[in-house]
């Protein structure tokens, strides 16, 4: 029996934001309606985001440094009297996201891309803009 929350945030964002915990998860599966809010600047010609750090403590300005958008998901089993144990990781690239299916209920796992099998998958970017 598991306590799970996410712990998610943008790599090469210092902020990680925290789901509340799911308590008495049987068999491991929790159902989150969690909204993350990451604010950053977006260069779609480079497909990269902007953050401006300071470069060290002591520094008064700020500089830009270039990140891919990744997404990172872990998943945490709360625990009361000893650290929380690390259940799992997820790490989205969101310019390269498998295409979505008009219906939830025809999705299988054989929906993904497979590089052994050279199986494609339609791929797209969620910073793509509709004409």
């Amino acid at each position: 029996m598991s306590d799970i929350y996410v712990k998610g945030w943008l790599k090469g964002q210092d902020k990680k934001q925290k789901t509340d915990v799911h308590y008495r998860s049987l068999n491991g599966e929790g159902n989150f309606n969690w909204r993350y809010i990451f604010p950053f600047k977006y260069l779609p010609a480079e497909e990269v985001m902007v953050i401006k750090k300071k470069e060290h403590f002591f520094s008064l300005d700020k500089h830009e440094e270039k990140y891919p958008v990744t997404f990172v998901a872990q998943i945490w089993d709360n625990d009361i009297f000893t650290p929380d144990d690390f259940l799992g990781l997820l790490e989205l690239n969101l310019n390269f996201m498998p295409k979505a299916n008009k219906f939830p209920k025809s999705v299988t796992l054989d929906d993904l891309p497979d590089n052994e099998k050279g199986k494609p998958v339609p791929m797209v970017s969620l910073f793509d803009q509709k004409n």
